[in-house]
């Protein structure tokens, strides 16, 4: 059906969500923009979108507020610059963008609240920052990337300093030289900023003593590339001895993820076990560490009163001999072991048997991909426990939940 006969048959519809494997303008059907529409929010998954499929649908339905648009093309953002003046959240990916909320469905925008850029496609810098700098002081949550141009890397900066957010509550972003430098004074000491998701750095020491200055931050992502070739274990250990060593009464950072950093040392496990109100730790193929310094981590885990989940992912230092710590965490209720090639059908029984010995519920435990781990090491597990979520992978080609057997 084509999206002009959607809005013609459903003249009070305020959400619709399209997708199709062809390109947006073979799906328009004879649309009249000068016939408006109540539409609040349109979801477009396509394999083509662009300003000429674009304009008539942003024409007929002034009023939108959320707008997606999955295979959408560069010249589109001016479109919907021109077009959107009620606009609140926009996203160029589906998964990332909430739906509107009552309130935002019914008060007056005033502006833009949420933007996030393509997951899988990166421009420059002059392609987002008019849109984020016109919308400072409304912007609540913002995910972008942008490259710089490596001839001239201060480039931007020079173009968009000033930059400076009053309400930004989470930001992500891959922070090259040009958008640290854009980024980092526009939230230093930003009391708003609960979520900060960053992907490398070009200068760790400003980066921390950015995040420190953070004093609301409750979930931290930290992820890096294989280009990373400085030594910046000095840094995280700054990072988390920092924050739980602080006095400040609302600090209260309760999810880290670590993620494909090449420099995670012992010491760095050790400083980021201290901070007391941790509730979720994702480590993600992280190295430099020991498999004694691992264990060390998690037995430090085991003194915290707020953990609740702990995964671990591609970790080539963890064995078996730390997953009966791990089991031993009681008030763990989330566990993910993924790719994890050391641990064994033994490792994996002897964590079960002691979350069996310290709770009497467990909501999430799944060990994914570890090819050491056989289905026949796993079966024990599932009949013990019946009523957990209980993913087992022994070749990596295949997945079976043992709570359906």
């Amino acid at each position: 059906m084509h999206v002009a006969s959607v809005l013609d048959l459903c003249p009070y519809l305020q959400h619709l969500k399209y997708a199709a494997s062809c390109d947006f303008q073979s799906c328009l059907g004879n649309i009249d923009p000068d016939k408006g529409h109540p539409l609040l929010s349109l979801d477009v998954d396509c394999s083509t979108i662009n300003s000429r499929s674009l304009t008539p649908v942003l024409m007929k339905c002034a009023r939108i507020r959320r707008l997606i648009v999955v295979g959408a093309d560069l010249p589109t953002i001016d479109t919907i610059n021109q077009y959107c003046s009620n606009l609140i959240l926009l996203g160029f990916d589906t998964s990332t963008v909430p739906q509107l909320t009552e309130e935002q469905c019914t008060v007056r925008p005033n502006g833009l609240r949420t933007l996030r850029t393509p997951l899988y496609k990166v421009y420059g810098a002059d392609t987002w920052m008019p849109l984020i700098k016109s919308h400072q002081s409304t912007m609540e949550h913002l995910a972008v990337k942008f490259h710089y141009d490596s001839r001239d890397p201060k480039k931007d900066v020079r173009k968009y300093k000033g930059l400076r957010f009053q309400k930004l509550q989470s930001l992500a972003s891959s922070f090259f030289i040009n958008a640290q430098e854009i980024f980092l004074p526009a939230i230093k000491n930003l009391d708003t900023i609960t979520e900060l998701s960053v992907t490398c750095s070009s200068n760790w020491q400003e980066l921390v003593d950015a995040i420190l200055g953070l004093r609301n931050l409750r979930r931290l992502i930290i992820a890096d590339t294989p280009k990373q070739r400085r030594n910046y274990s000095s840094e995280l250990v700054q990072l988390f001895r920092g924050w739980h060593q602080s006095n400040d009464e609302r600090r209260s950072l309760e999810h880290v993820e670590i993620r494909h950093c090449t420099f995670v040392a012992d010491e760095v496990l050790l400083h980021l076990a201290a901070i007391s109100t941790l509730k979720e730790v994702v480590l993600n193929n992280c190295i430099s560490h020991t498999a004694y310094g691992l264990q060390s981590f998690l037995k430090k885990l085991k003194e915290h009163k707020h953990i609740m989940s702990v995964v671990l992912v591609d970790m080539v230092m963890l064995e078996d001999s730390a997953l009966r710590i791990l089991g031993e965490i009681d008030r763990l209720r989330s566990i993910e072991l993924k790719s994890c090639d050391k641990i064994t059908d033994t490792g994996v029984q002897d964590m079960a048997a002691a979350i069996a010995e310290t709770r009497d519920c467990m909501e999430k435990l799944i060990v994914h991909k570890c090819p050491r781990v056989s289905w026949k090491g796993t079966q024990t597990i599932a009949e013990t426990f019946s009523n957990y979520r209980f993913i087992s992978s022994y070749k990596k080609s295949t997945i079976k939940s043992l709570a359906d057997h």
